[in-house]
């Protein structure tokens, strides 16, 4: 299983990439001859020296220090894919958000692992008011053909920096144009996410839970000064399209991941994992929750492992949910 995880500053040691193997053995390239890019078979092995991994770890460390994003895949303990974003916006508008960074292991490839960073970090780029992302990118054919895959196209802004550094890499951007937004609660939205939760709860998780298990679970009568008091003591976040709201999530400062709901009308447009891997990044340490029958399998497919089965009593109700946690990498 691939456990995907933020990368903390600790962790960025020279064992961390003991198992990482960068090695690519290119072909056909993208090369711009007369003005037009063309395939032209240039063959030659890429790979880093313990020279360029030093060099990799000081810019990985800036990036965290300076507030960027930096997120690892993980196969069985050793670091198999990661993907860094800069915090600093850039070019016309300020639009841009620089993805410096996005590499799988030699030995993973081709199982969906470069997707997945990329995915994480255009959700990082959109929750930090990124309206693209800018990727410097390899001009290695088949590293074009799956930036392209993903919808990337040519930059329409061209870095100074990035197009003197490397000249030979394609410049490209994915712009970030969604309709939903993502922001920090305010006690005003309140009222609107106690209804969500209602209809969220008799609405997705009536294949999990009984009629009655529901009503005991959502009685519709919340602790309105009670929730407000909560969300604000978290690290809460609320998904928006438009002016509604389209889901919310909350973690205390333990990296207990407290309450993830998404109105029935937004399920399985990636909301819940927009919001998970905001607030993710900012766990101090394990992420842990209490997941119920109908969300056990989604945060699976994060990367938590099951700690228990357990029966919670609400107004004197069985019900069943999971002890789940997503564990710190060392």
């Amino acid at each position: 299983m691939i456990v995907y995880r933020p990368l903390a500053p600790s962790q960025l040691t020279p064992a961390l990439f003991s198992h990482f193997i960068r090695r690519q053995e290119v072909g056909p390239c993208w090369r711009r001859l007369r003005g037009r890019w063309r395939i032209w078979d240039d063959p030659f092995v890429d790979d880093w020296s313990q020279q360029d991994y030093n060099q990799l770890l000081f810019y990985l460390r800036r990036t965290l220090e300076t507030g960027g994003f930096v997120y690892g895949a993980f196969c069985q303990g050793a670091l198999k894919g990661f993907v860094s974003v800069e915090p600093q916006p850039f070019g016309p508008g300020l639009a841009y958000l620089d993805l410096s960074s996005l590499h799988v292991s030699q030995d993973m490839r081709g199982q969906g692992i470069g997707t997945a960073l990329f995915q994480a970090a255009r959700i990082w780029a959109m929750g930090h008011g990124g309206r693209k992302l800018y990727i410097s990118a390899h001009s290695a054919a088949e590293t074009q053909a799956f930036y392209r895959s993903l919808g990337c196209i040519d930059a329409r802004y061209l870095h100074p920096a990035h197009v003197q550094a490397e000249p030979y890499d394609c410049q490209l951007e994915y712009p970030l144009d969604t309709p939903i937004a993502i922001r920090p609660y305010r006690s005003q939205d309140c009222p609107a996410l106690a209804r969500l939760f209602y209809e969220t709860v008799h609405s997705v998780c009536t294949q999990d839970y009984t009629p009655q298990q529901l009503d005991a679970w959502a009685t519709g009568q919340v602790d309105l000064t009670a929730w407000d008091q909560s969300l604000q003591a978290h690290r809460s976040l609320v998904a928006l399209d438009g002016d509604t709201i389209a889901g919310f999530a909350d973690m205390d400062d333990s990296g207990y991941l407290d309450r993830l709901y998404v109105h029935r009308d937004y399920q399985h447009r990636g909301i819940a994992s927009a919001l998970c891997t905001l607030l993710e990044a900012a766990a101090p340490g394990a992420v842990t929750t209490h997941a119920s029958c109908t969300a056990r399998p989604f945060f699976e497919k994060r990367g938590y492992r099951l700690v228990r089965q357990q029966q919670v009593l609400r107004q004197g109700i069985a019900l069943t949910n999971f002890v789940m946690e997503l564990p710190q990498i060392d």
